[in-house]
């Protein structure tokens, strides 16, 4: 199934799927999938200050580490992984209770998103290292703007990036070199900050 949720959503809706899912299994072992390396590490580093048991593979993280997380999570159970599709493509892990991705299947209702949950979120998020959300920011802006149907709205695509951050608990968008910005062919449009 699938949920189609307004970004500032996600991370809460993200957390209570997780919480939702551990209490009814305690032999849980949960992937989940993100876009980019640097929004894997923001995840999983929300996660962690969620206290959740978290590990992430993503291209950033030395060959060696990531084989192994990968036999970690492999043998073990009661563990959630945080990885970039480019890390797990064509790995097998056996006795995944639940996998977390945007792959269209069929639509689901989201679940109720508690007050508490999203305040212990937002508290969660302020705790996450600015560098870590920076990265992932523009990591979120370079990924959709390859995208073919996001990418040649560059107007609609810069408020897509600000919604995101907003999502991490940044009303100004991190700024993002000016060089940068124009490899991605985004110089001057609305929205975006540079340095």
């Amino acid at each position: 199934m699938h949920l189609i949720a307004p970004l500032e959503n996600h991370f809460s809706l993200l957390y209570t799927i997780l919480k939702e899912h551990i209490s009814d299994d305690v032999n849980y072992k949960v992937l989940v999938f993100c876009t980019t390396a640097m929004v894997t590490k923001l995840v999983a580093d929300l996660l962690g200050e969620l206290n959740l048991n978290v590990r992430e593979i993503h291209s950033r993280k030395p060959q060696s580490y990531r084989t192994r997380v990968s036999d970690e999570f492999r043998k073990s159970k009661g563990l959630i992984l945080v990885t970039s599709d480019v890390s797990a493509r064509g790995v097998d892990y056996p006795d995944v209770t639940l996998v977390i991705q945007d792959l269209p299947i069929t639509k689901a209702t989201p679940p109720i998103v508690d007050p508490d949950i999203r305040k212990k979120v937002e508290r969660s998020l302020s705790n996450v290292e600015m560098k870590s959300k920076e990265s992932a920011y523009q990591a979120w802006l370079g990924y959709y703007n390859s995208n073919k149907n996001i990418g040649k709205d560059k107007i609609r695509l810069v408020q897509l990036a600000n919604e995101f951050s907003r999502s991490m608990g940044l009303d100004n968008p991190p700024a993002i070199p000016k060089l940068v910005l124009g490899k991605m062919g985004l110089k001057n449009v609305p929205g975006l900050r540079s340095k």
